[in-house]
C-alpha cells in the first residue's frame, strides 16, 4: 500500500511544482510586456512635471525636484498667440463628425450585410475584408489627389470625409449582428406591423451598445492620432489638427539654454512633452470612461455563435 501511495505523492508534488513554475514564468512575461507599454506612457506623464534639465539629470520613472506641469502646460497653452488651442478645435471638429458618420455607417452596413440576402453581398463582405488587410497610409495620396480634383484641400471636409468609413467596424458590426443578434425577433417585429428602418432603429441599434462604443471608441483613437492624411490635406496653421500641429512644434524645437533666454514664440523640448502629454490626455480619459463598453462590444463582435 505504501509503495502505490508514495509515487502518487510525488507525482502530485511534482505536478504542483511544475504548475507553481508555469504561472512564475507567464507572470513574470507578462510583467515585462506590461513595463514595455506601461512605461513610455509614465515617463511622458512624469517629464511633463519637471524642467528641461530635470528631464535628462533626474531618474526618468519618477519626480523632479519641483513640478512645473501647470507651468509647462501654461506655456505650451500660450504659444503663438494660443494656437494649441485652434489645434485641439480642429482635431475634434475632424474628430466627432467622422465618428458619428462612421457608427451610423458601420451599423447600418454591418446589420444589412448580416440579415438580408441580395445579389452583391459576398462580393461586398470580400471587399470589406480585403480593406482591412490595406494600411490606411498606402491610401493617403490617392486620397489627397482625389481631394485636389474636387477642391477639399485646405478644408475641413477634407480630414472629415475620408475618414468617414471603416472596414473594421463594418466587421465587427457585420459579426454581432450575425451571431448575436436573434432573426427571430425581426420576424416578430414585423408581425407587430414595424418596418424595416424601425426593426434597425429601434430594435437592433439598442442591443448593438457595446459594439458600437467600441467602434466610436476605436474610430476616436484612429482620428485623433491621424498624422498622416491631415498633413497632406491642409498646410495652414489654423486648421491643422493636434498631431500635425504637435509635429510642427517638434521640428522648431529650441535646446539648451537658448530656448529658457528666448523669447516667449520659442519652443523648448518640454514644450512638445507637454503637449504630446495633453494630445495623449483625452484618450486616456475616454478608455476609462467607456471602458465597461469596449470591450464587451469586442466579445459581442466576435466570430462566436450561440
Amino acid at each position: 500500500m505504501q509503495t502505490t501511495v508514495q509515487p502518487k505523492a510525488i507525482s502530485a508534488r511534482s505536478h504542483r511544482i511544475r504548475r507553481r513554475l508555469t504561472n512564475l514564468a507567464v507572470t513574470a512575461a507578462l510583467a515585462v510586456v506590461c513595463y514595455y507599454f506601461v512605461a513610455p506612457v509614465l515617463w511622458l506623464v512624469l517629464a511633463s512635471t519637471k524642467t528641461q534639465e530635470e528631464v535628462f539629470s533626474s531618474s526618468p520613472l519618477w519626480f523632479g525636484s519641483t513640478f512645473r506641469l501647470w507651468d509647462n502646460v501654461t506655456h505650451v497653452l500660450n504659444y503663438n498667440n494660443s494656437i494649441f488651442l485652434t489645434w485641439t478645435k480642429n482635431s475634434l471638429l475632424y474628430t466627432i463628425p467622422s465618428v458619428a458618420i462612421t457608427i451610423i455607417s458601420s451599423a447600418s452596413a454591418g446589420f444589412g450585410l448580416a440579415k438580408y440576402r441580395f445579389r452583391g453581398r459576398t462580393l461586398l463582405l470580400f471587399i470589406t475584408i480585403i480593406a482591412l488587410l490595406v494600411p490606411a497610409t498606402t491610401l493617403a495620396v490617392p486620397i489627397y489627389l482625389e481631394g485636389s480634383k474636387l477642391g477639399i484641400v485646405n478644408t475641413p471636409w477634407g480630414v472629415i470625409l475620408p475618414t468617414s468609413a471603416s472596414a473594421f467596424g463594418v466587421w465587427i458590426c457585420y459579426n454581432f449582428f450575425s451571431f448575436q443578434f436573434n432573426s427571430e425577433i425581426m420576424q416578430a417585429a414585423r408581425i407587430d406591423g414595424a418596418n424595416e428602418y424601425q426593426i434597425f432603429a429601434f430594435i437592433a441599434l439598442p442591443t448593438a451598445r457595446g459594439v458600437i462604443a467600441t467602434v466610436a471608441m476605436l474610430t476616436f483613437v484612429s482620428n485623433w492620432n491621424n498624422f498622416f492624411l491631415p498633413f497632406l490635406m491642409v498646410a495652414r496653421d489654423d486648421l491643422m489638427p493636434l498631431p500635425v500641429g504637435l509635429g510642427n512644434m517638434a521640428a522648431q524645437t529650441v535646446l539648451g539654454a537658448q530656448a529658457s533666454s528666448a523669447a516667449g514664440s520659442a519652443i523648448s523640448i518640454m514644450d512638445v512633452i507637454t503637449g504630446a502629454f495633453l494630445v495623449a490626455l483625452p484618450i486616456a480619459l475616454l478608455f476609462v470612461l467607456v471602458r465597461r463598453y469596449w470591450a464587451a462590444g469586442l466579445l459581442g463582435g466576435s466570430m462566436q455563435g450561440q
